[in-house]
């Protein structure tokens, strides 16, 4: 009942480092109801410091899915559309292989897959009459 009056919602996860020692929260966006928020991570600084947070800034904290995942996925489904597809054919192949639910996730994950040629776009000779956007073969 909570999440239907929340704008967004958000995960922290704290994490240890074995070696060090030097504990971590991650925190990430599960839902939102407007823009898409990057995951950040941070640290609480030793009481010397007041214990106060300090965001680290080293690589993406974002979840990134790995290209062999987006690889699989669409050569699951590449006999069960006719080629070319849509982009929201695309994303939907995503939203149900992968349970991708942010919109932003989605975007990088489409943007990956064009970049890594999974994805082609077709070219603007062979669009039909009245397509504004373009469509997708599947490379694979």
């Amino acid at each position: 009942m909570l999440e239907r009056k929340v704008t967004d919602v958000f995960c922290c996860v704290k994490e240890t480092d074995d070696r060090t020692g030097e504990v971590t929260f991650t925190v990430k966006q599960t839902k939102a109801r407007g823009r898409d928020v990057p995951a950040w991570k941070f640290r609480v600084l030793p009481v010397g410091s007041y214990g106060r947070p300090e965001q680290i800034i080293s690589k993406s904290v974002d979840d990134e899915i790995p290209i062999e995942d987006i690889e699989a996925w669409l050569k699951a489904d590449k006999d069960n559309f006719e080629q070319p597809l849509t982009l929201e054919t695309v994303k939907d192949i995503f939203r149900q292989r992968g349970h991708i639910k942010a919109s932003d996730l989605l975007q990088r994950t489409v943007e990956r897959a064009r970049n890594k040629r999974l994805i082609i776009p077709q070219d603007k000779t062979e669009y039909e009459r009245g397509q504004k956007h373009p469509r997708y073969y599947i490379n694979l």
